[in-house]
């Protein structure tokens, strides 16, 4: 990847300014990772069939807390800024469609054995689920015990950096002017025209100064602009000039843009250092005769799915383990499946958002009956319901509704606006708030407008995790659980 210009490297960042904010930077993660937990654990499950078995895993592609706060305190030095905080960082923009596990042959060759979609935003996450031949079963086994370029994770990424290019229109021939200043009365239309023809006769030239693989779109842009500009300015020229055979005169602009280009963090998951993960681990199904007994006595079988419609809820994928069973809901109905499992074991849950909300876990004991609903609270989710039923009889004509999200892991509340009018005065969304914190609260704003066209604008709410709907009256809103 060719680097922006004006980047620099800090840790495993590349950084670049942000040229239409001041005080703004974008960063770039140069390598890839796994999805971690809390403590910061890379996590991987390897679950072994003899000399077979699956591998499940989450890629992600993002910069740790620590890097952001290594390159925020180096910024804040180059550019002698007192306060550190005030900066602001966001990844680079970028198009990140598929991720790719790659296979290697402990000599540097790797194959791609499986292809993920992402999440679509930050962090990315790309989930793999796949069964493993004997030889790929011995060569990821080999990679999570430390040997290195044996699987790797690897993004395929379209990376939007600035780059700038220039163009100037030059003149080649005394001729030039004079030949100008017969369309000053053509208008800029014709005069342009006349420009274009000058180049085209070799009377002038346009020179640009254009970055590596530039696009056509760039170069087409600088062709014009320059032309526009040189329509611009030299009519007047033309006229203090009085007809001269000037040629000592250049005519320049210039055009900072985003272009993509192609980009491939990847990690060897053997520098992870995933040897004795207490959280991936390797299971296998060979078990002595009379373990396997007492095992077989104790499995049930448990049909899993969600109780509520997922429509609209922010769910990439829910992954499902029962001690070695494993399954993955996937959209849209994410489910049903059935388990087998041991009744004294817990199911472990892991949940991957579409809104860039982190990972969220849980461990829920199995019922003893045959069908296992999830609830939303199961995979992290809160419905609230928005009810402006209260207007409905009123001479209210609409109910304008904006709610702001503060999860405490988002850098920015999360927006929604509602509207309200006729006969629909109901409606719900979803929440990310896999814990009842006090921390996750929602601001809800609301304005009414009346029939005779008057606007009333209620106090605001404030609705913690716990909330379940939020009631709006002309005066106050009343919050339930």
């Amino acid at each position: 990847m060719r680097h922006p210009a004006n980047s620099f490297t800090v840790k495993d960042l590349l950084c670049f300014p942000n040229l239409s904010a001041p005080l703004s930077y974008y960063f770039v993660p140069l390598h890839a990772d796994l999805d971690r937990s809390e403590t910061g654990t890379p996590l991987w499950n390897l679950i072994s069939l003899g000399q077979t078995g699956y591998l499940m895993l989450t890629a992600a592609w993002r910069a740790s807390e620590q890097s952001l706060a290594a390159l925020r305190t180096e910024i804040a030095r180059q550019e002698a800024i007192a306060d550190p905080t005030t900066l602001r960082l966001a990844p680079a923009p970028a198009q990140v469609a598929r991720c790719n596990l790659l296979l290697g042959d402990g000599a540097g060759q790797f194959q791609v054995i499986a292809t993920s979609a992402t999440s679509g935003i930050a962090p990315y996450s790309a989930l793999f689920n796949l069964f493993l031949t004997e030889e790929q079963f011995a060569a990821v086994a080999a990679a999570l015990t430390g040997n290195p370029r044996r699987l790797a994770v690897e993004y395929d990424v379209a990376l939007a950096a600035p780059v700038t290019g220039s163009a100037r229109f030059i003149p080649l021939s005394s001729q030039l002017l004079p030949r100008l200043a017969e369309y000053l009365d053509s208008g800029p239309p014709g005069f342009r025209l006349a420009l274009q023809a000058a180049v085209e006769e070799g009377l002038a030239m346009i020179d640009m100064d254009l970055p590596e693989q530039a696009s056509e779109g760039l170069v087409n842009d600088l062709y014009n602009r320059v032309l526009a500009r040189a329509a611009e300015r030299l009519p007047r020229l033309i006229r203090t000039r009085h007809g001269d055979s000037l040629t000592e005169f250049q005519v320049m602009v210039s055009l900072t843009t985003d272009a993509f280009q192609p980009f491939h963090p990847r990690v060897d998951l053997a520098s992870l250092n995933l040897t004795g993960n207490p959280i991936g681990f390797v299971a296998s199904r060979t078990h002595e005769a009379g373990a396997g007994k007492q095992a077989k006595k104790q499995a049930r079988t448990r049909q899993l799915r969600l109780n509520f419609d997922p429509r609209g809820a922010p769910i990439a994928w829910i992954r499902l383990q029962w001690e070695t069973a494993h399954a993955v809901l996937k959209p849209p109905l994410f489910g049903p499946v059935r388990m087998a499992g041991p009744a004294d074991q817990p199911l472990r849950l892991t949940v991957g958002y579409t809104d860039g909300s982190p990972t969220f876990r849980k461990e829920l004991m199995p019922s003893h009956e045959t069908e296992m609903p999830l609830r939303p609270e199961a995979v992290g989710l809160t419905r609230l319901v928005v009810d402006a039923r209260p207007f409905a009889a009123s001479n209210v004509r609409r109910v304008k509704v904006r709610l702001s999200y503060h999860p405490p892991h988002r850098p920015a509340p999360r927006q929604y606006f509602i509207q309200f009018e006729k006969d629909s005065w109901t409606t719900w969304i979803w929440l990310v708030s896999p814990t009842r914190a006090p921390e996750h609260y929602l601001d809800a704003r609301w304005q009414i407008v009346c029939t005779d066209g008057s606007i009333i604008t209620p106090s605001a709410a404030i609705l913690r995790s716990s909330d379940s709907v939020l009631t709006l009256s002309g005066e106050k809103a009343d919050v339930t659980n």
